[in-house]
């Protein structure tokens, strides 16, 4: 929420953390995005989210952005690790969803719409950026409500390029744990922070990873 977000600083980074690009995957309204770069030198931020109630405001934060000089391109769809269409949970509120592929026993408060789930390389292109654009100086930010077991599982090459990581780990204990070992396979010299669970989110911990070795020069 923008309370979370901009009054408790849900999102703060370190003070030596310099990211120069956004990849924003579970964009929800853009405030991540707006906070990201107003509070750092982002040039290009890429806006990922399934939830089409929530595109006509997240369109607002992209013109807003674009008008202070940053180079935002928005896409609906789901970041996933296996190409397909998914059923995507969208509750009564709008801001809450989910994506599931079994049926909920009581979905009387919950839309269902189908949603293409596409690898990151994907979403990239169809937004007319280039994978190099989001090599150096990246911040990946997820909140992809439990996608990123998939995707550490079936396209983990995800996770190696970005310089800068902050995730929402959702789901058992023991499913974040070996998430953040397999992380640390995948990419080495890491420095990982991890920040507890909050009323607002009381199933997900916030992960924060930085390339401990990385030269900006």
């Amino acid at each position: 929420s923008f309370q979370e977000i901009f009054w408790l600083e849900g999102y703060a980074l370190d003070p030596s953390w310099e990211p120069r690009c956004l990849i924003d995957a579970g964009a929800n309204v853009g405030y991540a995005s707006l906070y990201f770069a107003s509070s750092h030198p982002i040039e290009k931020i890429l806006a990922i989210e399934a939830n089409p109630r929530l595109f006509g405001r997240l369109e607002r934060i992209k013109e807003i952005l674009i008008g202070l000089g940053v180079d935002m391109r928005v896409i609906r769809g789901a970041l996933v690790g296996v190409p397909r269409d998914l059923s995507f949970q969208v509750h009564a509120n709008s801001r809450n969803s989910t994506i599931a592929e079994d049926d909920l026993p009581d979905a009387s408060s919950v839309d269902f719409i189908q949603v293409a789930g596409h690898l990151l390389v994907d979403l990239t292109a169809q937004t007319g950026f280039c994978p190099t654009d989001f090599d150096r100086s990246c911040l990946l930010k997820m909140d992809i409500e439990g996608g990123e077991y998939e995707i550490m599982e079936k396209t983990p090459r995800v996770f190696v390029s970005p310089t800068y990581l902050v995730a929402e780990l959702h789901g058992a204990q023991a499913l974040r744990d070996e998430f953040i070992q397999k992380l640390q396979v995948v990419c080495q010299n890491l420095v990982i922070e991890k920040r507890p669970a909050t009323p607002a989110c009381p199933t997900a911990e916030v992960l924060y990873a930085c390339r401990s070795t990385f030269n900006s020069s």
